[in-house]
Order: structure tokens, then C-alpha cells, then sequence
């Protein structure tokens, strides 16, 4: 969702590359999913690549992983999710945050869907 988001009009106005920020937010997460990536490894490939949280071949893994799995829509992620009233906040605050925000939507979403599932 951040990797759509840095793609945005709005973030490219503010000046953010996304080329750059795709690579380096695929770095840390693979590194903090996988450990230390090296280069060429199959996690390297597979979150490293062009496509990063939208490659196929990392959804697959997911399913393989968890059968329910299903992607978030990367629509959820917007400026405001990121956006905090009342200035800077330390870092451990920030994640604090930032992980409840996060789970507050991803919750809602999936109690939206589960009850357009229903209905059909």
C-alpha cells in the first residue's frame, strides 16, 4: 500500500521519488521478513524485484503459506493513514501508532468483506 501510495500524484508533488523509496521499503521489509537478502536468493527475487508487493510469485508464497490469504486493497492506503495531528512523535510512538491505525483499517476491511461474502 505505501508502494502505490509513493507512486501518487500527491506524494510525487511532494517531491518523493518512487523508483527509489519501492527499492529501499523492498529492502528493509525483505530483510526484516527473510533476514540479511542477498542478492540473487529466491526472497532477493521474489520481494527485491520490479514489482515488490505486487509480484505474483510473493501472493503465491502467501497462499501457500495461509490459504485465506488475500491481498489488502491498496486504495486503504492513503496520505491520511500516515498523517498525525500534533507534530512529531518518537519513533517507538510513531510504530505504536502507526500499527493500531493499521490494524483499525485492516480489521474494518476484512468485516466488510466477509459480510459482502455473506450476502452472495
Amino acid at each position: 500500500a505505501y508502494d502505490a501510495l509513493a507512486a501518487s500524484p500527491l506524494m510525487q508533488r511532494q517531491g518523493l521519488v518512487a523508483a527509489p523509496f519501492r527499492a529501499g521499503l523492498a529492502a528493509v521489509l525483505a530483510s526484516l521478513w527473510t533476514g540479511e537478502v542477498v542478492r540473487g536468493s529466491e526472497p532477493d527475487q521474489m520481494l527485491c524485484g520490479p514489482l515488490f508487493l505486487a509480484s505474483p510469485g510473493l501472493r503465491d508464497y502467501l497462499r501457500a503459506l495461509d490459504a485465506s490469504f488475500t491481498a489488502p486493497d491498496p486504495a486503504l492506503a492513503t496520505a491520511a493513514l500516515v498523517h498525525f495531528e500534533g507534530g512529531a512523535r518518537g519513533h517507538d510512538d510513531w510504530l505504536r501508532d502507526i500499527g493500531h491505525r493499521v490494524d483499525r483499517m485492516l480489521r474494518t476491511s476484512h468485516a466488510v468483506q466477509d459480510a459482502a461474502a455473506n450476502e452472495g
